[in-house]
């Protein structure tokens, strides 16, 4: 009788939590370009500067980018960042 030895290497997650934020932010339009009729996208990024964890939260720094496609009263479409 032959004996088989293999190594096995497992890898175990302790725990694991997602949540999910609403940023909310104003679209300040400058009087020099019509205005706002629809608003067509919004896509942002988000630059993960700082992470740190403590006993009940985790606190995460960082800088939210963002662009809007617009479509303005006169039927224009305008990107503004």
């Amino acid at each position: 009788m032959k004996l088989m030895t293999r190594q096995i290497r497992t890898s175990l997650k302790n725990c694991h939590s997602d949540m999910q934020l609403t940023l909310e932010d104003d679209i300040n339009v400058p009087d020099s370009k019509p205005d706002i009729e629809h608003i067509i996208k919004i896509q942002g990024e988000i630059h993960v500067q700082e992470t740190s964890a403590e006993t009940d939260r985790a606190i995460i720094r960082g800088q939210l980018c963002g662009n809007q496609a617009v479509r303005t009263g006169n039927g224009t479409q305008s990107k503004q960042e």
